[in-house]
């Protein structure tokens, strides 16, 4: 058998000499390096002619136990997993068995691995939209199927409601802010004052910089963005949002799929 890898499908060749599949090709779509074969099962007829029984491998039927949907949900918290099987956040989601989750996944103690709690108490917002952090974080070097390779973040420091936005390119965050700023402005009735940042370019330069220039919005800037160094408690509620609550779930699931829950 020969396989042949292009950058847009895989070649499968089966050689003439083959006793059952001789000359036979078909070809798989590639997507990020991957090729996936597309197959149909068909279930033969039982017996066969010669009264011989066959035997049809098939795919084992899973459980979609409140665990399974756990790790389906990207490790969310527990109490959150409880909250979407059985209230109507969510339709569609059939599951059997108990609701007693195992309160120690291994994938969820070593991907969100708490850290000491703040001690201290910063400024707060009085109003909606009168400070809005945001940050991005990537570029991942897995895309995703829509080609997105980082992800872009901003938090209401009065409500702490948040959006995060897949981005293609670093240059999207522009189209990305817009968009929320006119929803959360419509929605609040209050205009943005103060955007918190670090000293990214996407943010203060380009079109996003002019954006809030010319609508006078203040651009408040953090040069150092790690955590042990904040001193204001809302720019380090915004920052742990982005670098460890998003983080730990990607973290979650990558320890998830490499069996650590074996």
């Amino acid at each position: 058998m020969c396989v042949h890898f292009n950058e847009d499908v895989t070649i499968i060749h089966f050689p003439s000499d083959h006793p059952t599949l001789a000359g036979l090709s078909f070809t798989a779509t590639v997507v990020h390096r991957l090729s996936f074969l597309h197959c149909d099962f068909i279930s033969p007829d039982l017996p066969v002619s010669d009264g011989t029984e066959v035997v049809f491998p098939t795919f084992p039927v899973v459980e979609k136990t409140p665990t399974l949907w756990h790790h389906r949900f990207g490790h969310l918290s527990i109490d959150a997993t409880r909250a979407l099987l059985m209230k109507d956040y969510a339709t569609g989601i059939d599951w059997s068995g108990s609701l007693a989750l195992s309160e120690h996944c291994i994938s969820c103690l070593i991907g969100k691995h708490p850290q000491i709690p703040y001690s201290h108490h910063g400024h707060h917002a009085m109003a909606v939209c009168e400070l809005l952090h945001m940050d991005s974080c990537g570029p991942f070097p897995v895309l995703t199927p829509h080609k997105k390779h980082s992800f872009w973040a901003i938090l209401d420091d009065k409500s702490n409601f948040g959006h995060v936005e897949l981005l293609s390119a670093k240059s999207d965050v522009y189209s990305a802010y817009v968009k929320v700023e006119s929803l959360w402005e419509a929605k609040s009735g209050n205009r943005v004052v103060t955007v918190h940042m670090d000293g990214a370019k996407e943010f203060s330069q380009g079109k996003l910089g002019d954006h809030l220039s010319s609508h006078g919005i203040v651009m408040q800037h953090q040069e150092n963005d790690t955590l042990s160094d904040l001193s204001d408690l809302s720019c380090a509620r915004h920052l742990r949002r982005n670098q460890t609550d998003l983080m730990d779930l990607a973290k979650a699931m990558y320890l998830s799929v490499q069996g650590t829950n074996a």
